[in-house]
């Protein structure tokens, strides 16, 4: 259930009516109180920075605490929602553009409904953003087509966090106060390698590299 309805929140609560008896020629009236919380929910990027709109690679998933074998709702799109949800314990699961961050364990951002209650959760996802510009020898920048750019726990080359394909510069957007490596490709396969970058929650850090510097 959602308090207001959008084409980017869905979700449902069901419940069995047991022991309604049908008479021929009668109507019955049964009032059912589902007993449901409402629940503001916002997600953002870092403190005081909404997820900015319009992504559809962005999603929030809830699943009851534990169980992953139903959703209890989905949000796409937008970061905030309004949800009606049954009493219980939810976890939010998030998906953000450019990042694998939905693979990662994201068991510990829950929250409780109670029947009849309004709760505000706010998740914060404590994200920066490098944005890195690939220029030729006159310091120009180079034609995006071609230029990739990966993120990885520094010192490895699995899992891969965050990915940007023919874009210049290329936005990577990393968890504050992780260490990453970046590699930076060109169509012809030539690589660059930043290591150990690491941004503090909400940072914007631009650099700037020339293709004389790929191997």
């Amino acid at each position: 259930f959602v308090a207001e309805r959008s084409p980017f929140v869905g979700g449902w609560t069901e419940r069995w009516i047991t022991g309604v008896q049908v008479v021929a020629g009668q109507t019955l009236t049964r009032s059912v109180d589902l007993a449901l919380g409402l629940v503001n929910l916002t997600v953002l990027e870092a403190a005081g920075k909404p997820v900015p709109d319009n992504n559809y690679g962005f999603a929030i998933r809830l699943y009851p605490a534990g169980d992953h074998t139903a959703t209890a709702a989905t949000v796409i799109v937008t970061s905030t929602a309004t949800l009606l949800l049954a009493p219980g314990s939810y976890q939010v699961e998030v998906d953000f553009p450019g990042t694998t961050l939905v693979k990662l364990d994201q068991s510990a951002q829950t929250f409780q409904v109670t029947a009849g209650q309004s709760i505000d959760y706010t998740l914060d996802l404590k994200l920066g953003h490098v944005l890195i510009e690939v220029d030729n020898d006159a310091g120009q920048p180079l034609d995006p087509a071609g230029v990739l750019a990966f993120a990885y726990p520094a010192g490895q080359t699995d899992p891969q966090f965050a990915y940007s394909y023919n874009a210049n510069p290329a936005d990577l957007p990393l968890l504050a106060g992780v260490s990453y490596d970046i590699e930076l490709r060109l169509a012809d396969n030539r690589k660059l390698v930043l290591t150990n970058q690491q941004l503090e929650e909400g940072q914007i850090l631009t650099l700037q590299v020339n293709q004389r510097d790929f191997k």
